[in-house]
């Protein structure tokens, strides 16, 4: 019995470190995956609302802004990289590093609803850049006519390696929290299992030697073949009755 209680333990505390490292631990990193997601897009619609000031501010200096986001974009301390429209391009000329750099790119431009895709080092959030009226003081296609409000002038991508996230006070906070978790079912199942050995398993192992002794000394009144015969709880439970009896 004791062997099977040590056995139920063990299976215990298995179950609980599997639930723990595939369950809780995954939801945990798709959590924090979600909150990654949300502050990128957060500071990416900042980023658009800054722009807009800044070109409102410059008013039809189209030399002002093209310096003011050229210096945006080149700040290592800012880490979004614009990506220009057909229209700007047709507008300004191609450049390669400004052109999408990929299919994803190329959906967010056409369907402008904002994009958050995990690479194999990186997190990236790309974000339409919508024009505005101000944008149309600016901005005229070769017919002469200005971009329409609403259209997808261009993307801003934002970046965000994962190591950096690996090695992150919050990552180590699940991980310290999945072996905290682990300790405590393994305290737990310990402290019951003391409990049960000392509350119930030794009494009644007491209680099975004493039964045992007396049985040894009436063997031929309480048929000793068939009583040895018996399994372990069995053999108790006879006794048990044969006391009751008398």
């Amino acid at each position: 019995m004791k062997i099977r209680l040590l056995a139920l333990a063990g299976s215990l505390l298995t179950v609980a470190a599997l639930v723990i490292k595939f369950y809780f631990i995954p939801a945990t990193g798709q959590f924090v995956e979600l909150t990654i997601r949300d502050q990128m897009m957060r500071d990416l619609a900042a980023f658009e609302r800054t722009v807009l000031v800044v070109v409102s501010a410059a008013g039809t200096d189209r030399d002002f802004v093209r310096r003011a986001l050229y210096s945006i974009s080149e700040d290592p301390e800012i880490p979004i990289e614009l990506r220009r429209s057909q229209f700007l391009m047709e507008q300004f000329g191609p450049r390669p590093d400004r052109e999408p750099q990929n299919d994803v790119e190329r959906a967010v431009f056409a369907s402008a609803v904002p994009a958050f895709i995990k690479n194999e080092d990186s997190y990236q959030a790309i974000y339409p850049l919508r024009a505005t009226g101000v944008c149309m003081r600016c901005h005229f296609d070769r017919a002469g006519k200005p971009i329409q409000p609403g259209t997808v002038i261009g993307l801003a991508v934002k970046s965000v390696p994962l190591a950096s996230i690996q090695q992150s006070s919050v990552m180590y906070f699940i991980m310290d929290l999945f072996w905290e978790n682990l300790l405590m079912v393994a305290v737990g199942v310990g402290t019951m299992l003391f409990f049960v050995f000392f509350w119930i398993f030794k009494p009644l192992s007491l209680i099975q030697e004493r039964l045992d002794a007396i049985y040894r000394e009436r063997a031929e009144e309480w048929q000793l073949d068939e009583y040895v015969q018996l399994g372990e709880w069995e053999r108790l439970v006879r006794a048990i009755e044969f006391l009751i009896k008398e």
